[in-house]
Order: structure tokens, then sequence, then C-alpha cells
């Protein structure tokens, strides 16, 4: 689980909602899937298990990684309330602040970023 912020949409172009939302991150193919799990899961059965995760899920965004750059803030991260977060800036000039429990985890996020990105 990530914390995650958009700043811009787009180069020069603000994002709309720039609230803190907590995230379900998947990483496979190029592509950075976000989802959140709650009430209104994909299918609404309300059934939890079976080993199917996606049925509870709600896709929040995917991001295209390719040509996109992820770096670890440095100290004191975002603020001193979001002390281990990183950004990721995409092609089309969006970019995304991430939180996660620890430094450790920033950055294996941002190397494996930068790595479906090359």
């Amino acid at each position: 689980m990530l914390c995650r912020k958009q700043y811009w949409e787009s180069t020069n172009k603000r994002a709309k909602d720039k609230a803190w939302l907590d995230v379900f991150v998947v990483i496979q193919k190029r592509e950075l899937n976000m989802f959140t799990f709650g009430e209104n899961g994909a299918d609404g059965s309300g059934v939890f298990g079976g080993g199917n995760w996606l049925s509870n899920a709600n896709r929040v965004g995917i991001v295209q990684l390719a040509h996109s750059l992820a770096h670890v803030l440095p100290p004191p991260g975002y603020n001193r309330q979001r002390p281990h977060c990183m950004v990721l800036t995409l092609a089309n000039g969006s970019v995304y602040f991430f939180q996660a429990g620890t430094e450790a985890l920033v950055k294996e996020w941002v190397s494996t970023c930068n790595y479906w990105a090359a």
C-alpha cells in the first residue's frame, strides 16, 4: 500500500484533485496500476477471499512508465508528516507523489519504476 497524490495532470496543468489517497499499487508490463478496496468492489458482491483480489478492487488509475523518471525526495520528504516519499514524473508531464512506510520501500519503488521506464 502506498499513499498517492497527483500534482500535475500534464505540463503546465495542475491536477484538479490533489488529495492524498491510499492505493494498492501493482507494476507489470511497463504499467503502474492503482487500486482501492472497499464496499464497491468491481463485481459488487461484497464477498472477500477466494484468491481473486481484483473482484474486490476498484482501479483508480493506470500510468504508462515508458520514459518516466522516479526519484526519492530528500529529507524531510514531502513534509515532516510524510518523510518517505518519491516523485514519479511521466513523459506527458504528469507528476505523482507516492508515500511508503520506510525509506527502504521508497528506494525499492523508485528502482522498480525506473527499471520499467527504461
